[in-house]
């Protein structure tokens, strides 16, 4: 698996998704992100086995795989590095490899079978919500981007995880 992406496009998905991944955690493989790259789709998962929360986006310099990472490092790593840059993640066995300029770091992974999976649910009702509703003031839309989200908003997150098995595809209208 490979992939390369600019730091800011790589960052609004991931910022998103890792906040469902708590810091303590009774199995190591739920303190990473579940990030699947297939035919130019990067794809990252990340669950707390109540709320589970994906975060899509469309690439183009990439080779099919997949694996887990450590959440919270390759957040830190990413937020850290200047604006601009280009971010390249590189799998080779268990561990990946994040560079950016000089920058290089590597981490450890785990095997993508070994992250739980939140039983799919077909959709028994769609809503429909204009953006500048479903987006705070001043937040920008990145173009190709699809998020699957069990809440609107970080500080909701807690009281989403109480709701178990509730996931909603929300369609966001630009008006």
């Amino acid at each position: 698996m490979r992939f390369s992406l600019q730091r800011e496009v790589f960052l609004k998905p991931l910022a998103q998704v890792v906040n469902v991944v708590e810091r303590r955690q009774t199995l190591p493989v739920l303190a990473n992100l579940l990030v699947q790259v297939k035919g130019g789709l990067l794809s990252l998962t990340g669950t707390d086995l109540e709320v589970e929360m994906v975060a899509r986006h469309a690439i183009e310099d990439a080779q099919d795989g997949e694996t887990t990472i450590p959440a919270r490092k390759l957040f830190e790593i990413v937020r850290a590095l200047p604006d601009g840059s280009k971010v390249t993640v590189s799998q080779t066995g268990d561990k990946v490899t994040v560079q950016a300029g000089r920058s290089r770091f590597t981490l450890a992974s785990l095997p993508a079978n070994d992250f739980p999976s939140v039983d799919e649910m077909e959709a028994t009702e769609r809503v429909r919500v204009s953006e500048r509703v479903a987006r705070p003031p001043g937040e920008q839309r990145v173009a190709g981007e699809e998020m699957r989200l069990a809440a609107l908003r970080e500080q909701e997150a807690h009281a989403a995880r109480r709701v178990t098995g509730c996931v909603q595809d929300l369609e966001l209208d630009p008006a």
